[in-house]
């Protein structure tokens, strides 16, 4: 689908895997789709769930069709006319993500495998410097980066020098 082409929502899903069933009817009657998603959330990383929000959007040409193919599946249709460039917004990987994930992962890593979930947090944390423009935001989060490094590196230390 070209991408300057103008096309509409045809709808949403929380899940990817929900989704299967639409974008295979849709391939089979050769209607080109564009699928938008975002990153997992971190919650589902942890918990192994698949909080993969995605949207399909359809040209306005093949629209008609689509909603009809959509209906034939029992599906609710959500009825919003965007451009195929842009994203609804809460798709988009938002500072406040990258900033939830820091400081969970900081935490986690100060309780649990303090190596593994503080590197997760430090490339979150990189993440976050590349697109955040607010440095307040910016500055908490390395300090909680760097007080779950310092707490990981003592708990390293501590365990290596009280079992072996």
């Amino acid at each position: 689908m070209n991408a300057k082409a103008k096309s509409k929502l045809l709808c949403r899903y929380d899940q990817a895997w929900m989704a299967e069933r639409l974008l295979t009817e849709l391939s089979k009657h050769h209607i080109k789709y564009q699928v938008i998603s975002c990153p997992r959330e971190y919650a589902s990383v942890i918990l192994g769930g698949g909080q993969d929000k995605i949207e399909i959007f359809v040209s306005e040409h093949d629209f008609n069709e689509a909603v009809k193919f959509y209906n034939k599946l029992n599906l609710t249709l959500v009825t919003t006319e965007v451009t195929s460039e842009t994203a609804s917004y809460e798709l988009k990987n938002s500072d406040r993500s990258y900033f939830k994930k820091i400081i969970f992962f900081s935490f986690l890593g100060a309780l649990l495998l303090p190596i593994v979930f503080n590197w997760v947090a430090t490339i979150n944390y990189r993440m976050l410097r590349k697109q955040s423009t607010s440095s307040k935001m910016n500055n908490i989060a390395l300090f909680v980066l760097i007080c779950g490094w310092i707490v990981a590196v003592v708990e390293v230390i501590m365990i290596f020098t009280l079992y072996i």
